[in-house]
């Protein structure tokens, strides 16, 4: 089983209380094929960018969900059917990788500084020492 998350607008000719049944009876629909629901958002209103099936608002549903791959169409296909959704997307849900911890270099300390520096006259002597044999 694969873990998907649908994204999907609905009419916002219905009430919210409306969209939350509507909600449920896609992740009914969703179990009803053998799936199992991970996590649901409640909807909430959205101003769209334009319009879509002359609506210039909607309710936005998400939903995540884990379900087999062949039946994946079938739900597709009762969202199509369903004419309170505008539009909906299905995605594959990759798990999230957990990037290891960067671990900052420790800036020396005082002692550190004062040990590195070299006096002239010992470079001098060895480069004295070198060039001498």
């Amino acid at each position: 089983m694969k873990n998907y998350e649908l994204s999907c607008l609905a009419t916002a000719d219905i009430s919210i209380d409306e969209a939350q049944v509507l909600s449920s009876e896609i992740a009914s629909q969703i179990q009803k094929q053998g799936g199992l629901i991970l996590k649901s958002e409640n909807p909430s209103p959205k101003t769209l960018g334009y319009k879509i099936k002359k609506q210039a608002s909607a309710l936005w549903m998400n939903i995540e969900f884990s379900l087999e791959q062949d039946k994946l169409n079938i739900v597709g296909e009762d969202l199509k059917k369903e004419p309170r959704i505008l539009r909906y997307m299905i995605v594959i849900k990759k798990p999230v990788k957990e990037k290891p911890l960067r671990v900052r270099k420790e800036e020396p300390t005082e002692e550190e500084k004062t040990k590195k520096k070299v006096e002239l006259k010992d470079i001098d002597q060895k480069l004295d020492e070198i060039l001498g044999q």
